[in-house]
Parts: structure tokens; sequence; C-alpha cells
């Protein structure tokens, strides 16, 4: 089972001052099937689910960099592209999430971990982000979308369970290696999985070096 989103990501071709990075931007258009939430994130709500999908941006590493247990020792935001994922368990079943993946022209890469690296500090000094927290799974105890109204201090508590439980609403934080300059289309897909059910719900993306004009985004399914 399958949902399709396609969304608009942004390359601005800027470098943010403080951290050195060029940042993504990607936009949903509001329809009976995904909501976009003040420009920055999209949602798709199923029988089964709720999926939020927000692309990390200089605004969303500062909001992190509030918050003590996110800040590392390193001086740039990460560089791979980010992504903050919400999924709430509307269910009576426990699910997990299966897989993410990028994807583009029968390619696909997996999130980055990092695995190959052995040094400890690495994770804690590479980026002024700890990725080691920002790789935590968290149970949110709000209601809040964007993650710059999230309070990670009091609204989010660590998560230890393999599963989602009916009725929980969890914070996932993915990095990915850069998507080819020269690939215009790709999609970001999040497999949700019960014992032997799965469902694929897929976010479209493309590319564009234009900043804003959204207005001719389109939602396909």
């Amino acid at each position: 089972m399958r949902f399709v989103v396609l969304l608009f990501l942004v390359l601005p071709y800027f470098i943010a001052c403080s951290s050195g990075v060029a940042k993504e931007y990607f936009i949903g258009k509001n329809s009976a099937y995904v909501a976009t939430i003040e420009g920055k994130c999209a949602m798709v709500r199923t029988y089964y689910c709720d999926v939020l999908v927000e692309n990390l941006r200089t605004d969303e590493w500062n909001r992190l960099q509030e918050f003590e247990e996110f800040r590392g020792e390193g001086r740039s935001y990460p560089l791979e592209s980010g992504f903050h994922v919400i999924v709430s368990n509307i269910w009576n079943r426990p699910i997990v999430v299966h897989r993410v993946v990028l994807s583009w022209e029968g390619q696909e890469i997996e999130p980055q971990f990092f695995e190959a690296v052995k040094s400890p500090k690495f994770f804690t000094d590479r980026y002024n982000i700890n990725l080691n927290a920002l790789w935590k799974t968290r149970r949110l105890l709000c209601e809040d979308n964007l993650l710059t109204h999230i309070d990670f201090d009091e609204e989010a508590i660590d998560y230890n369970l393999k599963f989602i439980a009916p009725g929980d609403r969890v914070s996932l934080f993915y990095l990915f290696d850069y998507v080819p300059p020269q690939v215009d289309d790709f999609k970001l897909s999040i497999t949700i999985k019960y014992n032997d059910f799965k469902k694929v719900i897929d976010f479209e993306m493309k590319r564009s070096d234009y900043r804003d004009s959204f207005d001719s985004v389109e939602s396909l399914y």
C-alpha cells in the first residue's frame, strides 16, 4: 500500500554564515491527502498513522541548539540533508518505522549513521549538533508539528521501545548524503510495518533554484 505526495524542494545556493552549509527547502500543497504547515513541512494522514516530514534548515538547526542535549562541540551544522519525521500511531496495533530511503533514477540511499567511524568523539565533536542526541527516538508530549515550536526539554522524552505503541507520537531525525546536483526529481520513502503488513509513504520531491513563488506546487496521488 502506498501514498504519494509531491513536494517542492528548493536549493537556494546561499551560504549560511553560522554553518557554512547550503540548505535545502521543500514545500507541499494542501489537498485532500496532504496538509502543508506554514509552508515548511508536509503531513500525510492514513488509517494507521500520521506521518509528517520537515526538511532541516537554518532555523531548525538553530532551534535544536537552544537545547543543551543537542549541542555538539563542532563549529558547523551537519553537511548532510536532514529531515525531522514525526510518526503518530493512530491504529490499535504497534507499528515500526521499517525503512527510510531517498531514491532517484533507480538509485537509493539509506540514512547516514557513519557506521564506519570508529572514534566516539566524531559524533559529539564533528558538528555543532550532537549526533548521538540527534538520533535518539523521542516520544512527543505535545501536538506541535513544526520543529521550531517543540520544546524538547519539556515536551519530549526518550523512547526506548522497539516499536511505536498505539496512541504514541514519536520524533525521529535522519541525515542523508546530498542528492547529485544534476538530479531534479527524487523521493523520500517511509515504510511503516506491523508483522507482515507494510505501508509505504512516498514524499516525492523536485529540486528548484527558486526560494519563493510556491503557488505552482501540485500534489499527485
